[in-house]
């Protein structure tokens, strides 16, 4: 047997090993990145002031919220409460960009950083598959499957300010977990498709707001939104057999209502959502 030569590619290979196990750590031990955002989450008005001097009804709040989100938008009454007190607000919303920012930056970090792990190393050990014959599956898999629903643990928490923030939709690491982790990943496996099935549902999510809310639609950041949506259509390109999931179909229809201006192509299609279970008991 020839002996390897230092910097050979069993050595290469090594190092990639001992890579992936420090970057298993690390997004193990990333739990807290996971939770969502809880801090106070400024509605910007962009209503004329001839509707701010109306009736309560017809100042209703910018946003609506989803169920399951647990951030604390500032709407009209809290404007008007705060107005006579203008540093008191000013403090306000400096404080929510501030824990915004302490919000997004650690988990696009952990975004960026591991999708540039993933996108060197999986082509390198696609060139050094051909140098050594019996290079195993198991020696190629660089994550396992508890790390790719913490990565969409994480890339979620981030879609659930998305709509609101257009710096958070737009940051690098997003839109590389987007465009780089998820259409390269190995989906088939039923284990796998919790997370993808979780990244879909918000990004579909993300999308009906922006097709229902138009204030939330004049702040989107659409060079942001396109990139979002292109790492769908690339996931859905390299793994067809998961056109079956839900919340594909509704996003299709809410992308459409936005071009359309339509909202009711979009309720229509959200009333037929298959079950996340139904999905997943259906084989690729």
């Amino acid at each position: 047997m020839k002996k390897e030569t230092p910097g050979g590619s069993r050595s290469e290979l090594s190092m990639i090993h001992s890579i992936s196990i420090c970057m298993k750590t690390l997004i193990s031990n990333c739990e807290a990145l996971a939770r969502n955002y809880t801090g106070p989450q400024r509605a910007i008005d962009l209503r004329g002031s001839s509707i701010k001097n109306m009736s309560r009804g017809a100042c209703s709040p910018p946003y609506e919220v989803d169920d399951d989100s647990h951030s604390k938008f500032m709407t009209d009454s809290y404007y008007s409460s705060r107005r006579p007190q203008q540093p008191q607000y000013d403090r306000q919303v400096e404080d929510s960009d501030i824990l915004k920012s302490e919000f997004r930056r650690p988990r696009d970090t952990l975004l960026n950083v591991v999708s540039e792990f993933l996108t060197i190393c999986s082509a390198r050990l696609a060139d050094l598959s051909k140098k050594i014959p019996d290079l195993s599956s198991k020696s190629t898999e660089l994550l396992d499957n508890k790390c790719h629903f913490r990565l969409a643990e994480v890339a979620h928490s981030l879609l659930k300010v998305a709509p609101y923030d257009p710096i958070t939709m737009s940051c690098r690491g997003l839109q590389r977990y987007m465009n780089e982790v998820l259409p390269h990943s190995e989906w088939a496996q039923e284990a796998m498709r919790p997370a993808l099935i979780m990244v879909l549902r918000r990004v579909d999510k993300t999308f009906s707001k922006i097709a229902k809310k138009t204030t939330i639609r004049r702040l989107t950041d659409w060079n942001a939104a396109r990139t979002l949506l292109k790492g769908v259509y690339l996931t859905l390109y390299k793994h067809p057999y998961i056109v079956h999931l839900p919340h594909l179909k509704s996003l299709v229809s809410g992308c459409q209502s936005i071009i359309l201006g339509d909202q009711s192509t979009y309720a229509e299609s959200s009333s037929n959502l298959p079950t996340t279970t139904t999905s997943m008991t259906q084989s690729p």
